[in-house]
């Protein structure tokens, strides 16, 4: 598991965590910072609400072939996605 989060206070909570290989300080809004077809599943919960659609792009280019992309969105401004 690779946690990516924009606060440096939620990358100290996770490493304390101990439950992932690696934590990167990361804005979802850009590039990510990992190589094309690298991961079996994105879970994004909480913040796909405050991003443009063009993530999703980015995101589908991280995952594998066959991949899960999973996230939350708020209902209401879904229409605007």
């Amino acid at each position: 598991v690779v946690g990516a989060d924009i606060s440096s206070e939620m990358l100290v909570k996770a490493r304390l965590r101990g439950c992932y290989r690696a934590v990167h300080k990361v804005d979802l809004s850009q590039k990510l910072p990992f190589g094309d077809d690298t991961f079996d599943a994105l879970l994004c919960v909480g913040t796909t609400t405050y991003l443009e659609p063009k993530v999703l792009t980015d995101w589908l280019r991280v995952l594998r072939p066959g991949g899960a992309l999973v996230f939350t969105h708020k209902t209401s401004i879904w229409k605007a996605w």
